[in-house]
């Protein structure tokens, strides 16, 4: 894709820098960090709007295409602005009277949970990268192997990201020399797994508790650094697993403009329309629940579907589907109910954020489950535009550890950290 880009010229490179902004402008209410969860969303959309702009400027997909793609993802930023503006004040309160410092003191169970949920999402990555190394192929393998241990893979996803916020809010704000250690494993593991973007879930979490715990604090320079060791780290994983340096370097930006890759499958290499008989919207939306218990709403995701009707493989890799695609295909072409649709899932993004922060205020609420609403509602709902299947998979993983746990310390004998006499 970075080679579209290269040919596409200065204008297009401009276009890119200018959604950035743009976007950046149209959520500032709603993020504590530029480089929150939600920053980061800014960062991939803004990536490939300008993938997509390249492959118009080249004649590759038509005007409608590129109409219809802009205006679903703006509807959708749409509903981000509006409810935020909306909100400003009740936002910016709970942002600067932030109650994850006291949650956080509260959890009599953070220490346990530092050493459960940290176990298992060491083990059970260590698990997936020795598979991986074992069969000695590319990094995305690592997708074949998820998709043949849905179950435990399922239990990983819920446990590493629920691990970065605990492990940072036990350190930063109880000083537990005990969750650097487990960084440390973790993230060493995290390595080995194939994964490009490993440190990206602990730098969102970073950005996202600083700035909630310590508000004043200006933290740019080490912004820049986190965000040159992403990069760096990246590189490193590309290399290991038999790119050179330099190749792989490229490889990492050629991988940032792929985010736009959805739109090169569905727009040019695919006619998007002979998928529409292959799903329905609820059944769609509803398959990640759903097929727990044996009911499919569909045979493969999107992405995949898209990737299969070129090469003739199904296995599970494919692009993301972003949103724009998603709806476009669950409407069976209607524009107008995509773009509403749209606005109101932006809408839903923002509430979610907000409802996120005001839990961490809910004392009554036990300090695990609040942290845990808190990760879902506020860190992981900007993923639904860029994949939200996987925002529901995560979702659910989370809410089974959760629940799982919670079981375990009320047999136990434990109510949330207080001992029961």
């Amino acid at each position: 894709m970075f080679a579209y880009i290269l040919e596409s010229g200065i204008f297009v490179w401009l276009t890119g820098i200018f959604v950035f902004v743009l976007l950046n402008l149209l959520t500032k209410k709603i993020q504590v960090s530029f480089l929150d969860s939600l920053g980061f969303l800014n960062a991939n959309v803004a990536f490939s709007l300008t993938t997509l702009f390249s492959l118009y400027s080249l004649g590759l997909i038509g005007t409608n295409d590129v109409v219809e793609a802009s205006l679903i993802t703006a509807s959708f930023y749409a509903g981000i602005f509006i409810v935020s503006t909306l909100n400003k004040k009740k936002i910016k309160k709970l942002i600067e009277h932030s109650q994850l410092y006291k949650t956080t003191m509260e959890d009599g169970l953070l220490s346990k949970n530092l050493i459960i949920i940290g176990s298992v999402s060491i083990v059970l990555t260590t698990i997936f990268s020795i598979l991986l190394l074992s069969q000695g192929g590319i990094s995305d393998d690592r997708i074949i192997i998820a998709k043949s241990l849905r179950g435990p893979d399922l239990i990983r996803q819920g446990a590493s990201v629920l691990f970065c916020y605990i492990s940072l809010l036990s350190f930063m704000v109880r000083r537990n020399k005990l969750s650097i250690v487990f960084l440390v494993i973790s993230i060493t593991v995290s390595f080995f797994s194939g994964s490009k973007g490993f440190l990206i879930p602990y730098a969102i979490a970073y950005f996202t508790l600083n700035k909630l715990l310590y508000p004043q604090k200006n933290e740019t320079n080490k912004n820049i650094v986190i965000v040159c060791l992403i990069l760096l780290s990246s590189s490193l994983v590309k290399v290991f697993w038999g790119s050179n340096p330099v190749a792989a370097f490229f490889e990492i930006i050629n991988r940032l403009f792929s985010s736009g890759d959805t739109y090169y499958y569905a727009y040019h290499l695919v006619d998007k329309s002979k998928l529409f008989d292959d799903y329905s919207f609820f059944s769609y939306l509803l398959h990640p629940f759903s097929s727990l218990i044996s009911i499919k709403g569909y045979n493969y995701p999107i992405g995949a579907n898209l990737f299969g009707r070129i090469t003739g493989d199904y296995s599970g890799y494919g692009p993301n589907a972003y949103l724009p695609i998603v709806l476009i295909i669950l409407l069976k072409g209607n524009a107008f109910f995509a773009i509403l649709i749209s606005f109101l899932f932006g809408s839903f993004v923002c509430v979610s954020r907000i409802y996120g922060l005001k839990i961490l205020g809910k004392f009554t609420t036990p300090p695990f489950w609040r942290i845990s609403i808190f990760i879902v509602c506020f860190v992981l709902t900007p993923n639904i535009f860029v994949d939200i299947g996987m925002f529901q998979q995560s979702f659910i993983a989370i809410f089974v550890i959760v629940i799982f746990l919670s079981i375990f310390y009320e047999m136990s004998g434990y109510s949330y950290g207080i001992q029961k006499k």
